[in-house]
Order: C-alpha cells, then structure tokens, then sequence
C-alpha cells in the first residue's frame, strides 16, 4: 500500500502544480488584447475541463483496489502528460 499512497501524493502534487500553471494562464490572459482574449479564454477553459477530469481519475485512483490500480495509474499518468503538454503549448502562445 505505502507505493501506491506515494504515487497518489506525487499525482496531487502534478495536479496542484498544473492548476497553478493555469491560473497564472488566466492571469496573463487579462492582460492579453481583446482580439485575441477570447481565443485564450477558450484555451483556460478546456484546460480547466481537462484538470477537473484528471482530478476525477486520480479520486478514482484512490478508491480502486489493488487489482485496478495499475490501470488507473497508466492512464491518470496520460492525461496527466497530455494535461501537461497542452498548458505548455498555451504558455508559448503567451
């Protein structure tokens, strides 16, 4: 049990630090130009749906048992690198 309780603190700790990264997204985009503000906002938003979808699975991920763990794992560890991927492409658009 204690491997699988320290992935989950390392996921929530990922989790925390992508949810700051994208509120300092939201920041920089209220000083951004009307014209392109929207497009930002559109980019926060569906990175905020995709946080709140990564924050599920790893509250799944707590709860499964040792059989489905693993699977869970794999596929929290996905969104989690795709999750990634996104913000940082929304940063360099900054």
């Amino acid at each position: 049990m204690g491997a699988k309780n320290e992935t989950i603190r390392n996921m929530q700790a990922r989790l925390d630090g992508l949810d700051v990264e994208i509120e300092t997204l939201t920041v920089k985009a209220h000083v951004v130009k009307a014209d392109v503000k929207s497009e930002y906002d559109e980019m926060i938003a569906s990175l905020k749906v995709n946080l709140a979808s990564a924050r599920q699975k790893s509250n799944e991920l707590q709860q499964a048992g040792e059989d489905a763990w693993g699977s869970l794992k794999s596929g929290l560890d996905g969104i989690l690198g795709s999750l990634g991927d996104a913000i940082k492409d929304a940063k360099s658009r900054f």
